[in-house]
């Protein structure tokens, strides 16, 4: 569905670690976001967006998303909308967990 994947991202020519790079390591990453930061940010809303859209009970489905969404979704966890996230890929549930509040 996208073209990036946060979870890779790439440094720039530099040899020096992207703005996302930098932001994912609680570095100070400053000024306005680069096309990866920002890329990377959309995804994450257009993705929890479908979540938030998609029937509860359809708990393949929205596993599917968060699987997507988040970087790591243990076994047997489950999250309810409304669902809502900054970027997503840093944000990790445990197995057997159920999340029912707003993540960053």
């Amino acid at each position: 569905m996208y073209d990036i994947d946060p979870k890779q991202t790439t440094a720039n020519s530099d040899n020096k670690k992207s703005k996302l790079e930098r932001m994912s390591a609680g570095e100070w990453c400053g000024g306005e976001a680069d096309a990866e930061q920002s890329a990377a940010f959309w995804r994450a809303k257009d993705l929890a967006w479908e979540f938030n859209q998609t029937r509860p009970s359809d708990k393949e489905k929205c596993r599917q998303i968060l699987t997507e969404l988040l970087g790591e979704l243990g076994e047997g966890s489950a999250a309810v909308s409304p669902f809502n996230v900054d970027y997503g890929f840093n944000i990790k549930i445990g197995p057997h967990s159920l999340s029912t509040t707003v993540h960053t």
